[in-house]
């Protein structure tokens, strides 16, 4: 374990397997609980296809499998494996629908609250530590998200921003920051694909989330 407590040993067969298991029942889970709510919501069935129905399954059990290669303690584990299902879940949505519903930008907040006041009552300075860089996140990404929507007069929707601003908060500066960045790399790469394939037209409105979702991802499962 580290300074701060992120990880609690060598690698473990037993604890990988437990925690990839437990990451593919929450994938599970939580595409079931996604597809009631986009049915109510949007009073039409989910039609996700299957890339994102895998990646709803795939991405969580990944983390799970990295959370367990790398040691991480139960409360990392899950603070993880759970924001990378809901910021799918989504991503998914924003997809299909262009909004990404307030309800699950507050789960993602709610999931690293409940992390926070886990690590306040085992070890009061990591869980310090762990706010501090939360509210740095939420300030760097309010900064960054201002000067978009002043330079660029919008550019990014207020969903897109909501988002965001809780990948500061779970994510710490530095590393909403890389979730950012990685998010925009590949949403630059898509359209630029999509143009070439007469799919979509120069200059034409798209959703961020599901890149968003993917930045999150890449941020968990390597960092």
């Amino acid at each position: 374990m580290n300074e701060y407590g992120f990880r609690e040993g060598g690698t473990n067969m037993g604890r990988i397997a437990i925690y990839i298991l437990i990451s593919i029942i929450t994938g599970i889970a939580m595409m079931c609980i996604t597809c009631r709510y986009y049915t109510c919501r949007f009073d039409k069935p989910l039609k996700a296809g299957i890339v994102w129905k895998l990646c709803m399954l795939m991405v969580p059990a990944a983390f799970g499998a990295f959370a367990g290669v790398n040691g991480y303690d139960v409360e990392s584990f899950l603070d993880g494996m759970l924001l990378a299902s809901v910021s799918m879940a989504a991503g998914m949505i924003d997809r299909l629908e262009r909004i990404i519903p307030n309800v699950y930008v507050l789960a993602m907040v709610m999931i690293h609250g409940c992390t926070e006041v886990c690590m306040l009552l085992t070890d009061r300075d990591r869980g310090i530590y762990e706010i501090c860089m939360g509210v740095a996140g939420c300030l760097l990404m309010a900064i960054l998200l201002a000067g978009v929507r002043l330079v660029f007069k919008g550019g990014i929707g207020m969903g897109d921003v909501k988002m965001l601003l809780a990948f500061g908060w779970c994510l710490g500066a530095f590393r909403s920051l890389y979730a950012l960045l990685a998010a925009a790399v590949a949403a630059l790469v898509m359209s630029g694909v999509k143009i070439i394939l007469g799919h979509m037209k120069h200059r034409e409105s798209f959703g961020f989330g599901p890149y968003l979702a993917f930045g999150l991802a890449l941020v968990l499962v390597t960092t």
